[in-house]
């Protein structure tokens, strides 16, 4: 809900390698804390630390698929002897598959599409470190005002997660359990 350019403001200021919070609290448990925006090996790891605090809306989709699950179906494999691990293999998670599959989908895109947060962070440093896709797309358009190079990024990008979108959606009639759908 936050905006991501407030995200990469507070994150920026977070992973500071002098005063950030992160390092600090570090150095609290004697680690000296590497910098984080100004290292080409922590700056991705340092992104992926980042983009963990947008996991909270796919964890509230979660939630409500956890919320959605058929009692019975639990209660029957409980009466047919299933011990708790086994329920959840085989009826917890294939009840949950929809909602892997919309999750794997909608966060494969999101991945991609991070831009804001590179931007107000680092600038795409040091060096091409953090120059992920769309930012690369963005300086080739409005820095260089190569819009015909840009265009072609766009459907490059574009044509990418088409391509591995239809791969999950292909490979999820193996994998997705729809309620009332014969056979899988």
């Amino acid at each position: 809900i936050v905006a991501p350019v407030i995200v990469g403001a507070v994150w920026r200021f977070v992973l500071e390698p002098e005063r950030g919070l992160l390092n600090q609290l570090l150095a609290r448990f004697g680690i000296e804390g590497p910098a984080w925006l100004r290292d080409p090996h922590w700056v991705v790891p340092a992104f992926v630390l980042m983009s963990l605090w947008s996991v909270g809306a796919q964890m509230l989709v979660f939630l409500a698929a956890l919320k959605a699950l058929d009692p019975t179906l639990d209660e029957a494999a409980r009466m047919d002897g299933a011990r708790p691990w086994r329920r959840f293999l085989h009826v917890t998670v294939p009840q949950l598959t929809p909602v892997l599959l919309f999750n794997l989908v909608t966060g494969s895109i999101a991945a991609f599409q991070i831009f804001a947060q590179p931007y107000v962070m680092t600038e795409g440093g040091p060096g091409d470190a953090s120059r992920f896709l769309v930012l690369y797309l963005y300086e080739t358009a409005f820095r260089h005002l190569d819009m015909g190079y840009a265009s072609v990024i766009g459907w490059v990008l574009f044509g990418l997660l088409a391509g591995l979108c239809f791969l999950f959606l292909r490979s999820s009639r193996r994998w997705v359990y729809y309620a009332g759908r014969s056979g899988r």
